[in-house]
């Protein structure tokens, strides 16, 4: 009879093999955005729901010249490999095994490289703020997802609501060319990056503890030589939560 009770009674599945689109300005192409092998998988059951996908690739292609040294400026480093892989659980709180938060967020990033160019990042600015459509779209997201932010911090606050995450980086690299042709540049390899946070009772209060931790980050020139190499980084913190009931 359990078994019964928590079998999914909702299945969705969706994917896309490949989603690409080409902003143009003044008739020439400016940048091209690629998303390719997406998948998802939903599931609703009695106690609760579960969404998990992976993305295979996000790809920004700089259009604007032909003897740019850097064409891509944002995809993976490792193309064998999914850009993320996610899964996202909802629990119901009066259900007896109820594990002590509503939401589970567990996502994994593999190795990424972002070229930043100022002047690209000036050109993306323009174009976006001489789109009407485009500029309301961004615009209602933004309020929309600012409003959301804000009504979850202070039920969080308060202990309701809660989220537990496992959040996963795999080295994400950031090259930051010196000159507008990019034969000259610096890398910033972020190394592995990782976040984690509990909850506990602590009989009228509930606490929360997040640990943040950054392992072999790396900066170094085009040519090779090493600015920073190999450094460890460790957050730990921890607060009370719903101190607004007490």
């Amino acid at each position: 009879d359990m078994a019964v009770q928590r079998r999914a009674v909702v299945h969705v599945t969706a994917s896309i093999e490949l989603l690409s689109a080409t902003l143009m300005r003044e008739g020439q192409p400016l940048v091209r955005l690629a998303m390719t092998a997406a998948k998802c998988k939903y599931e609703q059951g009695v106690q609760g729901s579960k969404t998990s996908g992976k993305l295979g690739n996000f790809v920004v292609e700089d259009l604007r010249r032909e003897d740019l040294h850097f064409r891509e400026k944002l995809g993976l480093r490792d193309r064998s490999r999914s850009v993320v892989e996610f899964e996202f659980q909802t629990f119901d709180a009066g259900a007896q095994d109820f594990p002590g938060h509503e939401y589970f967020l567990l996502l994994e990033m593999s190795s990424t490289r972002l070229v930043y160019m100022k002047d690209f990042i000036e050109d993306l600015r323009v174009y976006m703020a001489q789109e009407p459509l485009l500029q309301s779209i961004m615009g209602k997201t933004a309020s929309a997802v600012g409003q959301s932010a804000k009504k979850a911090a202070g039920l969080h606050r308060r202990g309701i609501g809660l989220m537990k995450v496992d959040l996963k980086l795999v080295n994400p690299q950031v090259l930051l060319p010196v000159d507008d042709a990019g034969g000259r540049y610096v890398v910033a390899d972020l190394g592995e990056i990782t976040l984690k946070n509990t909850f506990e009772d602590m009989g009228e209060t509930k606490t929360e503890s997040f640990e943040v931790d950054i392992c072999a980050m790396n900066l170094q020139e085009g040519a090779g030589s090493h600015l920073m190499e190999n450094v460890d980084i460790r957050l730990k913190g921890h607060r009370e939560l719903n101190s607004l009931l007490s």
